[in-house]
C-alpha cells in the first residue's frame, strides 16, 4: 500500500510530509505527534497567518524531526482557489547540510 523509499533523502521528505499532514491527536497512543496546520490554516485569516504558520512548522519539526534543518518556509495561496493554502518549504538534512530540497504541501478546507 505504501511506495518504498530508496535512500535517507528520500525517508526524509516522506517523514516530513506525514508530520504536516497528522493531525494532533489523530495518532493512536502518539497523542502530541503531529501539527496543527489544518486546523490553523482554516482559522479567521489576519496579516499573522504566514508567522503563525512558519511558527507551528518549525516547533513541530525540532520536536519530532531533529535531524531536518528549516531553511525557508512560505505561506502561498492561490487566488482562484480561497478554500487551498499551500506551504513551500525548503530543507536540508543532517546528511547534507549543503542538499537542499523543497516540498509543497496543500491544506484544503474541504479535507
Amino acid at each position: 500500500d505504501f511506495e518504498m523509499t530508496q535512500n535517507s533523502y528520500d525517508q526524509a521528505q516522506y517523514n516530513l510530509e506525514n508530520l504536516l499532514l497528522t493531525q494532533k491527536g489523530e495518532r493512536p497512543f502518539q497523542p502530541d505527534f503531529g501539527s496543527n496546520l489544518r486546523k490553523i490554516c482554516f482559522e479567521q485569516i489576519d496579516a499573522n497567518l504566514p508567522e503563525t504558520i512558519e511558527e507551528e512548522i518549525r516547533t513541530t519539526v525540532e520536536d519530532w524531526l531533529p535531524y531536518i534543518t528549516l531553511n525557508d518556509i512560505q505561506t502561498l495561496t492561490n487566488d482562484g482557489d480561497v478554500n487551498r493554502i499551500y506551504v513551500k518549504i525548503k530543507y536540508s538534512t543532517t546528511l547534507d547540510s549543503f542538499k537542499e530540497n523543497t516540498i509543497t504541501v496543500a491544506f484544503n478546507a474541504i479535507t
